[in-house]
């Protein structure tokens, strides 16, 4: 291993330790590598009874919740892995579309916030909102609609790699595993793409190929 290989590993494990210790509220647990067809892929390992199964994090690392995947099958796990794979390989360009949209829809999300306080507090009148909400709706919906495409680019991805029967019986047992009521089938459903719409996709696709 040569010194920048091994500065640049370090560096990924310390971001990602601080990415989990930050925003999951946990410490890592660990490596694990995990082989798939056409690489073995490590995952840095994390406990939380959080949602979701695992992360693409912008470092470049795949963070592994164990609360959630311990008792999924192999096939599942095979499909949570390759969908991640994939979030992680994105073109950097486009990964950075994302993330940004993310900040302005946070940083315009703040401002209404802010406005709306001054509205209440009689420092504004009520007509300053409308231009600043206006806009901030359609940063969110941009960055939903991206969002969306990235996930559905995965799933794609995921199929592709997994074949259409591997895929629908794993995306079942995943969906069963980590339905949390009324609030994430809602954010579910907005976010990221039926199954069914992949499959569709992907035979779409294979007809002109």
């Amino acid at each position: 291993m040569t010194i920048s290989k091994g500065l640049t590993e370090f560096g990924q494990y310390a971001l990602t330790w601080l990415f989990v210790l930050v925003l999951k509220r946990t410490r890592l647990e660990g490596t694990e590598d995990f082989e798939l067809a056409d690489e073995t892929v490590t995952v840095f390992k994390f406990r939380a009874d959080r949602p979701e199964f695992a992360q693409a994090t912008p470092f470049g690392t795949i963070i592994w919740n164990l609360h959630q995947t311990e008792s999924l099958s192999d096939n599942a796990r095979q499909f949570v892995l390759t969908h991640e794979r994939s979030h992680r390989d994105r073109n950097p360009v486009w990964k950075g579309f994302l993330y940004g949209g993310a900040i302005c829809v946070a940083v315009a999300g703040a401002s209404v916030l802010k406005l709306i306080l001054a509205v209440t507090l009689g420092e504004v009148p009520f007509g300053a909102l409308y231009q600043p909400v206006a806009v901030s709706l359609l940063f969110v919906a941009g960055f939903l609609l991206a969002f969306r495409i990235e996930e559905t680019v995965a799933d794609y991805q995921a199929l592709q790699q997994i074949g259409e029967k591997r895929f629908t019986e794993a995306y079942k047992e995943v969906f069963e595993s980590g339905s949390g009521g009324i609030v994430s089938d809602l954010v579910r459903t907005i976010l990221y793409t039926h199954p069914k719409q992949t499959l569709k996709l992907h035979r779409f696709v294979k007809q002109y190929n």
